[in-house]
């Protein structure tokens, strides 16, 4: 069965942030405790109308390669642009990899999400001391700071201000509401635990 971070009533504290720059790109950083697949990407939109939360989004995942003194990342995969006309404000939105990506125990992960209006939801502090399990306890994203794999110290819920979809590591420690899905090996398809469909 597919596992998430956050449940569907789960929301931040304050959804239409932005810093008045061009673009920004937020991700959470989550390891698994056992082979599985991330095959979608949740997050939670700006509220707000269409020209408050950008004309487009994008979805992409890398591996964590370095600790976040001297950041490096491999991207594994991203998204075509998503149109703003797909978009939920002020809720929770999924969208679907173009394949499942192959994750393992022992390696650390990035999910995230770009935004060409550079909005952004948040809840400060949220990862302050504070690790969150998945539904299904087999993917975490732990707490800013931590070292979960060896790599060294690493920044949780993240954020990178550029010209386009890029590796973020700056971290608040707070939360941008960005949520992997999570489907351990040999578990049902996700379409069968959440109502979230592309």
């Amino acid at each position: 069965m597919a596992e998430t971070l956050y449940l569907p009533s789960d929301a931040p504290a304050l959804a239409n942030q932005t810093d008045g720059v061009p673009t920004i790109t937020t991700a959470v950083s989550v390891v698994v405790s056992v082979p599985g697949t991330i095959s979608h990407c949740r997050f939670y939109a700006t509220t707000g109308a269409a020209s408050s939360v950008g004309s487009h989004y994008q979805i992409a995942a890398w591996e964590v390669t370095a600790d976040d003194n001297t950041p490096a990342g491999t991207l594994l995969s991203s998204s075509a642009l998503i149109p703003v006309a797909s978009i939920t404000p002020g809720a929770w939105n999924q969208f679907a990899f173009p394949s499942p990506i192959p994750v393992l125990p022992g390696h650390l992960y990035r999910i995230g999400m770009w935004n060409d209006a550079a909005r952004y939801v948040f809840t400060a502090g949220f990862y302050s001391g504070h690790d969150q399990v998945s539904t299904g306890g087999h993917m975490t994203a732990f707490h800013n700071g931590d070292n979960p794999t060896g790599l060294g110290t690493q920044n949780q819920n993240v954020f990178n201000i550029s010209g386009g979809l890029a590796y973020p590591f700056n971290t608040t420690a707070a939360n941008y509401w960005i949520d992997p899905v999570f489907n351990p090996a040999g578990s049902a398809d996700q379409g069968s635990f959440l109502p979230f469909f592309d």
